[in-house]
């Protein structure tokens, strides 16, 4: 038998072409998979939309097969060679992110992180009613929270009865750095509060006390101004108003210094001029202590309550309310209570006015100052017609975008068919904002609602007035936001509630409310 002479280069020449065809194959039964370089974000929440980048995807969406993890996405909203923007489905986990085009699939190198929406809430309050209305970020890196309470226990100390103003300093980690209760034995209730750069602040609100912390009433309520420092001792205070009722609802710190408060008032006498009838707007300008310089009174013959005012970037103001008067200084009224927006010069003369609503009742509660010179303006209406459209039923949200001459750049009615009320505004850093504010709804564009008492909404926009997000917060028995501000490119908001379930635990109690403080990621 002759000895088989095995050329071994030869052999190992053949077992690497055999194995590489093997490959080759074993590839090509797969296809080729599309690559995914990244996400638009990489920590994100259900409902967040987001976009994956990469190359080999269809420009067809329901081509493209996506899951986080082993939860299929069911929302691929756009789609291009080069990405996919998806909704991040209920049911999420963190994990890998798979993409899968006609049989072919891949995943990400790295995990997408599937975090809570809300980052962390916060009660706030004792075994009686406390409320927030308003909440600043300080210049520490803390939050300082305005509103009123009737507690004397838990957070609250020195109650003097009834209802007082309630502010409170948080750190930045949110425990208590301070807290102050102010008023006399009448109602006392903080509207509005304004952080300072040396870490005081100013409040805004009314009082019906003559005793107390309160000095100076003129009658009823009054405008009720203090200026705490940063430890929270009073700076100073000031009490303005007249016979009648005067509420301030809003007050901003003015570049040039001093202050400008905006509410409204039925008085004719003390502090007050010109008073058209019935109730006014009243808008205040203050000095860096608190003494009055100028006050104006704007409406007709109807009730006219300013709620809201920010500062212009030409020194001017706008403020923003209600009026059912269709005289004096109000033309346009739709039918009842109109949305009645007023742009001031540096002095408080009106450069134009706006009735915006239809024949049935709108409230404006909140304005912002866009980017662009515009403004974005929250409150409710439950008309269907004249400058309403996509009224739901009862109650809506009801955002307005005015360009900067005060002509209509766009309106949004938002909700479900009970009532929903939006009560404040703040801006976002891409050009949108940020609406708060309470839903009874189950419907609509309502979900995730967590009872049939109410929940705290909360709806983001973008510019162009398209919903980018929304979420309903807060447990059984019943919530409320009134305040909200960004903090970064996140939102902090400050209202009530009345559960301790849900999203809502550290309550002080369930037969009362408690100040309620939550932070939304964007």
């Amino acid at each position: 038998m002759k000895r088989m002479i095995i050329n071994r280069p030869a052999l190992t020449a053949m077992i690497v072409a055999a194995l590489l065809s093997l490959l080759s194959c074993k590839k090509d039964s797969k296809g080729t998979e599309p690559p995914i370089t990244g996400f638009s974000a990489d920590t994100v929440w259900i409902g967040k939309i987001i976009t994956i980048n990469g190359n080999g995807f269809s420009s067809t969406a329901t081509e493209n097969s996506v899951r986080i993890g082993s939860t299929i996405v069911t929302e691929v909203l756009e789609a291009s060679a080069t990405s996919l923007t998806i909704k991040v489905p209920a049911g999420a986990t963190s994990g890998k992110v798979y993409v899968s085009v006609n049989g072919k699939e891949n995943s990400s190198s790295g995990n997408l992180t599937i975090v809570n929406q809300m980052a962390w809430q916060k009660a706030l309050g004792g075994t009686n009613s406390d409320i927030g209305v308003a909440v600043a970020s300080s210049s520490d890196g803390g939050y300082l929270l305005a509103g009123y309470t009737n507690s004397s226990d838990g957070d609250v100390s020195n109650n003097y009865g009834n209802y007082d103003f309630w502010i409170v300093k948080l750190n930045a980690d949110r425990t208590i750095a301070w807290q102050k209760v102010l008023g006399g034995s009448g109602e006392d209730r903080a509207n509005s509060i304004v952080a300072l750069a040396d870490g005081g602040c100013v409040v805004a609100g009314y009082t019906t006390s003559t005793d107390g912390e309160v000095t100076g009433n003129h009658g009823r309520s009054d405008y009720w101004i203090i200026k705490l420092n940063a430890s929270g001792k009073i700076v100073w205070k000031s009490i303005f108003g007249g016979s009648g009722n005067d509420e301030a609802t809003s007050i901003v710190s003015n570049p040039g210094g001093g202050y400008t408060v905006a509410g409204y008032s039925s008085s004719i006498d003390g502090n007050v001029s010109n008073n058209r009838g019935r109730i006014d707007y009243w808008v205040v300008w203050l000095d860096e202590n608190g003494a009055l310089i100028n006050q104006k009174t704007y409406g007709g013959g109807g009730d006219d309550l300013a709620r809201s005012l920010i500062t212009t970037s030409d020194g001017g103001y706008l403020v923003a309310g209600s009026t059912s008067s269709t005289n004096g200084n109000v033309t346009g009224n739709h039918g009842g209570n109109d949305y009645w927006i007023l742009k001031l010069n540096a002095a408080g003369s009106i450069e134009w006015q706006k009735a915006l609503g239809g024949t049935g009742s709108e409230v404006a509660h909140s304005i912002m100052a866009a980017s662009d010179g515009s403004s974005v303006i929250a409150g409710y209406t439950n008309s269907t017609d004249g400058d309403v459209t996509g009224n739901h039923g009862r109650d809506d949200y009801w955002i307005v975008k005015l360009n900067a001459n005060g002509t209509m750049a766009w309106q949004k009615a938002l909700g479900g068919s009970s009532a929903d009320q939006a009560l404040a505004i703040t801006s976002a850093k891409d050009g949108g904002c940020a609406v708060a504010g309470i839903t009874h709804s189950l419907d609509g564009d309502v979900t995730g609602n967590h009872g049939t008492a109410s929940d705290s909404w909360i709806v983001r926009l973008n510019a162009g007035g398209s919903v980018v997000w929304k979420k309903a917060l807060g447990g059984t028995r019943g919530e409320t936001t009134y305040g909200i501000a960004t903090i970064g490119k996140n939102f902090i908001a400050a209202g009530y509630s009345h559960s301790a379930d849900g999203d809502v635990s550290g309550v002080h109690g369930t037969v009362e409310v408690d100040l309620w403080l939550f932070n939304l990621l964007d």
